[in-house]
């Protein structure tokens, strides 16, 4: 924690703390509610995205997959 925002805050009541807390949280998160409202926005690049993750997971399973039956002695079909 920051001393000089303890010592700012040490002695307020919860009513104005409150408020600078909910300013500042405010302040900070702005830029990453931009960021998620203007991927939502874009349903072609999400698609995309999605696509490409359920490729690579499948990829990544499929691995796994053979060396779990290789290690059992079992065979693919």
């Amino acid at each position: 924690m920051d001393p000089e925002i303890a010592q700012e805050c040490q002695n307020m009541n919860w009513g104005v703390f409150k408020s600078i807390l909910t300013d500042a949280l405010i302040d900070h998160l702005s830029p990453i509610q931009a960021r998620y409202e203007e991927i939502t926005s874009d349903a072609t690049f999400l698609d995309k995205v999605l696509q490409d993750g359920a490729l690579k997971a499948a990829d990544l399973a499929d691995a796994t997959l053979n060396n779990v039956y290789q290690a059992m002695g079992f065979l693919r079909r």
